[in-house]
């Protein structure tokens, strides 16, 4: 029997030293990127990389965990939802079929904000993410389709990035991860006001249903 407590032992120091496998793609802030995590994420790596590289950067300096929404903030959120279907109803009745009750149209505004719940939980955290920016940069705010993105804030973020972060691109295969960002940044956009960006940031436009 003892012959094999070798060869066993030697197995079990394997296991750990495979999982520790990392072919390095980039490091920032001292810390290895690994093109085994990236492929686990996505199938595109370069975008896996990208959000790496932010969540590691905002995570060091803000730490991820205050993205998320609080107890108090997701029931909110889910009733915000309700409000605002139900608010549907007074004004679009007229068009309903006679078989379309308050009551059954209030059962389908149940189904639908259990639904939402995740795309809203989503929404919050990106919001949530930009607000940090927002309080901790400033700088322009602009107008965008799904909300307002405070871009001052966000060159400012990819400045922290390469300058403390030592940002290094380890793999040739691999682009810069935040260039494709600070080309986006470089396009015309229409700017709000400070007064504007500060009410957007103050509260979470869908808890404001609810309030």
């Amino acid at each position: 029997m003892m012959k094999y407590l070798p060869v066993f032992c030697a197995a079990l120091m394997l296991v750990p030293q495979a999982a520790l496998a990392c072919t390095p793609v980039a490091k920032l802030y001292e810390q290895t990127i690994c093109a085994e995590d990236l492929a686990k994420k996505s199938a595109n790596t370069q975008k896996a990389l990208e959000e790496e590289v932010r969540n590691i950067a905002f995570d060091k300096k803000f730490d991820l965990k205050n993205t998320q929404p609080g107890d108090d903030e997701k029931e909110q959120l889910q009733a915000s939802s309700f409000k605002n279907c139900k608010a549907g109803y007074d004004k679009f009745k007229h068009l309903f079929k006679e078989d379309m009750t308050e009551a059954k149209y209030g059962k389908m505004c149940e189904e639908q904000s259990v639904s939402n719940y995740d795309p809203h939980i989503t929404s919050y955290k990106h919001w949530k993410f930009n607000k940090m920016l927002f309080d901790h940069y400033g700088g322009n705010v602009a107008f965008q389709q799904a909300g307002l993105e405070p871009h001052g804030a966000y060159r400012s973020f990819i400045n922290d990035i390469r300058t403390e972060g030592g940002l290094e691109i380890l793999d040739t295969n691999y682009t810069d991860p935040l260039r494709q960002l600070e080309t986006y940044l470089d396009q015309d956009f229409q700017y709000s006001s400070e007064e504007e960006a500060r009410k957007y940031f103050s509260e979470f436009p869908l808890l404001k249903i609810t309030n």
